[in-house]
């Protein structure tokens, strides 16, 4: 997932794979936690980028427990890379975004040829007009 092996990273603190524009809020809501005895987070799952071996980030959620044991708390988290699935959502909301454009044109494009049968109609219309005019001409002439 990261780069690290489970022995890289069991007992560590879990900034070794939080970006460095993470690693302040999460020393600060950690030093609450661990003072206060209170996890905002207990049956919360965070979403954020992680910090692979090699530097790179990858999509991760989070979910953090603190288990009470005498004065010092002992937080456990669960970690799961979630790149496939936060591909998989940008792939589909740029495809909804493609095929709202699409029903966008083919909106324009059917309000454009209504608007073009309703104008031939209205020709019908007075042309029809025009006959029966012509036609009660004719009969009155004759």
């Amino acid at each position: 997932m990261s780069g690290y092996s489970a022995d890289e990273l069991i007992g560590r603190s879990l900034t070794t794979i939080i970006p460095a524009r993470y690693r302040a809020r999460h020393s600060e809501a950690f030093a609450a936690a661990a003072s206060t005895g209170e996890n905002r987070l207990e049956g919360k799952v965070v979403s954020f980028e992680g910090l692979r071996k090699d530097g790179s980030e990858f999509a991760l959620e989070l979910t953090v427990s603190m288990i009470k044991h005498g004065r010092s708390p002992i937080f456990a988290g669960i970690l799961r890379d979630v790149s496939e699935q936060r591909l998989a959502q940008e792939a589909l909301g740029a495809r909804g975004r493609e095929i709202e454009g699409l029903n966008r044109l083919f909106q324009a494009q059917l309000a454009e040829r209504s608007s073009l049968i309703d104008s031939v109609l209205a020709s019908c219309s007075t042309l029809a007009s025009v006959a029966n005019e012509v036609d009660n001409l004719a009969a009155r002439a004759h």
